[in-house]
């Protein structure tokens, strides 16, 4: 949770760029523009109120949550590697046609 809460602001930030550069809609942006603000507090109370006291309080497990955070990341890209896979493929199937 510790690694969602404190990535969101960032891929939200951009998903808003990339839909400027679209033309998409205030509204359409909207969630994500709303989102990185709450996103962003989310992130320093699971930090600050969460994962750090937990550090604090269990010293030696402490690394299981560094484990855990890099874990996640690691998910996070895995499957961002295979979005961007499968787009490619689908452009080529479609510029085949």
């Amino acid at each position: 949770m510790t690694y969602f809460e404190l990535s969101v602001p960032g891929a939200f930030r951009s998903y808003v760029t990339a839909a400027q550069r679209l033309g998409l809609s205030n509204a359409a942006m909207s969630y994500w523009e709303v989102h990185i603000r709450e996103d962003e507090r989310h992130g320093r109370w699971m930090l600050d109120d969460v994962a750090l006291p937990l550090a604090q309080m269990y010293s030696n497990e402490a690394w299981e949550l560094v484990l855990g955070y890099d874990q996640e990341k690691l998910m996070g890209d895995r499957a961002a590697i295979a979005v961007v896979q499968s787009i490619r493929e689908a452009e080529q199937v479609a510029s085949s046609i």
